[in-house]
């Protein structure tokens, strides 16, 4: 069978709805000269598309079905445990258990044990994956499934789930994404409380701001795993929750989390820090440089997302990732890039 065209993909997959809103703008435009104001392009409402026969169709079905044969009680599991309540049902697996099986030796990697890596961590991607399905199907079940979920998981928070967390802005950033989506997608209002708790929970291990790996590890730290965490990817969803109304504080959290100095005014001024920098975590970062625009005006944050974007598109493939080795290069490095393609599947 042969790969279908990008046309035929689009007439067949899809039809979809776009607008251009200047909301986002309205709350800086009146201190500026609005010869300046454009309206930025929005995201697409998942309610607006609307999939046809097609293999995207298929690809969507099969995706949420995935989710909801999930076992509620082995994706509650570690949530359970770490909170010190019964925890019945069978695990997960791998990354996703509460186990203390996880252990790497950087001299020697080939010992190195993830079970048990980062609890929980991929909970609030699955409620996210949901919530936009129910937004798209409008199918009642998915709506119930997420409702039933969230209020589970809330009998589940405690500020002991983060304590010795490896990657806490990783996982938080994953639950703040799940807890939204239930909250503007499927109409989920506990939700809104919910992440409020959660947000309490995660800042006692979270730094004062938006650390680089290379600060990170100059401070205290149990374990080598501890430095890769990503501060830096907090911004877009906490901003996202600000504008879908779950609380002001996230705004200001977003603000703190901004990687300014390392990442962003390098890229306004069109030079690019980029290079040896993980590849997803930082194109995350990108996306929260836009939303720090719409949410501030502040257009060094568009020049950073503009220039950013512009240095990875020779490094973005057509899976949908970023970088051989999940690494980025110098933007002119291609010969790098090819040997790297030539030697790993890890892209």
């Amino acid at each position: 069978m042969g790969l279908m065209s990008r046309r035929a993909m689009l007439s067949q997959g899809c039809t979809v709805a776009c607008a251009c809103a200047a909301t986002p703008l309205a709350a800086f435009a009146e201190s500026r000269d609005s010869r300046d104001v454009r309206a930025p392009l929005d995201q697409f409402p998942y309610s607006a598309v609307k999939l046809h026969p097609s293999r995207l169709l298929e690809q969507f079905d099969q995706q949420q079905q995935l989710f909801m044969r999930l076992d509620e009680s082995a994706l509650l599991k570690p949530f359970r445990q770490r909170a010190g309540q019964p925890a019945p049902g069978a695990d997960m697996g791998g990354w996703y258990d509460d186990s203390r099986d996880f252990h790497i030796d950087p001299k020697d990697w080939s010992t190195a044990n993830w079970h048990g890596f980062i609890p929980g961590h991929s909970f609030g991607q699955y409620v996210s994956g949901l919530s936009r399905g129910y937004a798209s199907s409008r199918d009642e079940r998915i709506r119930r499934r997420v409702a039933a979920l969230i209020e589970q998981y809330g009998a589940t928070i405690s500020p002991r789930f983060f304590d010795g967390y490896t990657l806490p802005a990783y996982t938080f950033d994953k639950l703040a994404v799940g807890l939204l989506d239930a909250f503007q997608y499927a109409n989920v209002a506990v939700a809104r409380d919910l992440l409020e708790r959660v947000a309490d929970a995660a800042i006692r291990a979270l730094p004062d701001r938006a650390l680089t790996r290379e600060e990170r590890r100059q401070l205290p730290h149990t374990g080598e795993a501890q430095i890769w965490d990503e501060p830096y990817t907090l911004p877009e969803n906490l901003f996202l929750a600000s504008q879908a109304g779950m609380g002001a504080r996230y705004r200001s959290m977003a603000m703190r989390y901004l990687q300014d100095d390392a990442l962003f005014n390098p890229l306004a001024a069109g030079t690019s820090p980029l290079k040896g920098k993980h590849a997803y975590s930082h194109v995350n970062a990108l996306c929260s440089a836009v939303q720090a625009y719409l949410a501030s005006g502040d257009r060094k944050y568009l020049a950073a997302a503009r220039n950013g974007f512009d240095f990875v598109d020779a490094q973005s493939y057509a899976t949908g990732g970023w970088g051989p080795n999940e690494e980025l290069l110098a933007s002119d490095d291609s010969h790098t890039q090819f040997d790297m393609l030539e030697s790993t599947h890890r892209s």
